[in-house]
C-alpha cells in the first residue's frame, strides 16, 4: 500500500511540474472569433429592443467619466456612430441620425454649445437650447446614448490647450469670425477623444467646418471615419438651420434668394460647357444681370 501511495504522490507532482498544454493557434484564434461574434451580436439585439420598446429611456451621461466608461464597456468589434451637435436639432440633424442608425451597432450623439467657437459679440448667450425637446427627438430616433456636457467640464479652470489649424482664419469666414476654426478644431478633437466613435456624421451646410473636420482627422492620425451628407433644405431651398429662427419674417421671405442664385449661376456654367450659351449670356432661358 506504501508504494502504491507513491506512485500516485509521484504522478501528482508530475502532473503539476508539467507544463501546460499548448492550445493550437488556429483554434486560439477561432475561439476568439466566435466570442467577438457573439459580443458584436448581444450588442446589436440589445440595441433593437431598446429602440423598439416602448419603454426604452435614453441615458443622459453630463460627465465624461461615464460616458468612456460605456464606450470602454463595448466589444472592440462594434460599430459607434457618433452625431456630434449644438442642440436646437432639426430635420438636418436628424438625417446625420437616421444614417448613423442604420450604418451602426450603437449610435451616440452629444448635445454642447461650445464656447470656444463664438467670438466677441456673437449669439453664444441667446442660441437656442431646448434639452428636453432635443433628447425626446433623438431617443424616438433610436439614439443609444446621449453625452450633454457643460462647459465646466470641457474646459476646466486651467485649460490652456487648443487645436488651431492653419490657414483657416485666411478664408472669408474665418476673416469674419476669429478664433472661430480653433474652437471647432478643439472640440472637435476632445469630443473625438471623449466618444471614440467608428464613424461621425457632419452636414455639408457647413463646408468649411467640414474640411477642417476631415484634415483634422488626417493630420492626427484618427481612428474615425468621416461622413459628410447633403444638406437638408426647407421648400423654398434656404439650408435648415439652428439660426433660421432668428430671422425676421420679411428676412425669411428672401432668405432663400442666395441657394436659388447659386443654382442659376451652375445652370448657366452648365451651358457654357454644353456650349449652348455664350460667356455673354446669349441663348439662356434667363435673363442675366448686367
Amino acid at each position: 500500500a506504501y508504494v502504491h501511495f507513491l506512485h500516485f504522490l509521484f504522478a501528482v507532482v508530475l502532473s503539476l511540474c508539467s507544463p501546460p498544454r499548448a492550445i493550437p493557434i488556429q483554434t486560439y484564434k477561432t475561439y476568439r472569433q466566435s466570442r467577438k461574434v457573439m459580443s458584436a451580436a448581444a450588442v446589436v439585439s440589445n440595441t433593437i429592443k431598446r429602440s423598439t420598446s416602448s419603454s426604452f429611456v435614453m441615458p443622459i451621461h453630463e460627465c465624461i467619466k461615464s460616458i468612456r466608461s460605456v464606450r470602454k464597456s463595448l466589444p472592440l468589434d462594434v460599430s459607434v456612430g457618433y452625431v456630434p451637435t449644438m442642440g436646437a436639432l432639426h430635420d438636418g440633424h436628424l438625417s446625420l441620425v437616421k444614417e448613423a442608425r442604420t450604418k451602426n451597432d450603437v449610435v451616440m450623439a452629444s448635445i454642447f454649445v461650445n464656447p470656444t467657437q463664438f467670438g466677441k459679440g456673437e449669439d453664444l448667450d441667446k442660441y437656442p437650447r431646448q434639452m428636453e425637446q432635443d433628447s425626446k427627438l433623438l431617443e424616438e430616433l433610436g439614439v443609444d446614448y446621449l453625452f450633454a456636457p457643460n462647459k465646466e467640464l470641457m474646459y476646466g479652470e486651467n485649460h490652456m490647450t487648443y487645436v488651431d489649424p492653419i490657414g483657416f482664419d485666411d478664408i472669408a469666414e474665418g476673416v469674419s469670425r476669429p478664433g472661430h476654426f480653433r474652437g471647432v478644431a478643439t472640440v472637435v478633437t476632445k469630443l473625438f477623444n471623449i466618444i471614440q466613435p467608428t464613424n461621425a456624421y457632419f452636414g455639408q451646410k457647413d463646408a468649411a467646418q467640414c474640411t477642417l473636420i476631415r484634415r483634422i482627422v488626417d493630420d492626427l492620425n484618427m481612428d474615425v471615419n468621416v461622413h459628410v451628407l447633403d444638406t437638408v433644405r426647407e421648400h423654398d431651398g434656404l439650408a435648415m438651420s439652428s439660426r433660421n429662427a432668428y430671422l425676421t419674417t420679411d428676412e425669411r421671405a428672401v432668405a432663400s434668394i442666395v441657394y436659388k442664385s447659386l443654382c442659376t449661376a451652375k445652370q448657366f456654367y452648365q451651358m457654357i460647357l454644353m456650349g449652348a450659351v455664350s460667356m455673354d449670356g446669349q441663348g439662356a432661358p434667363f435673363s442675366i444681370p448686367s
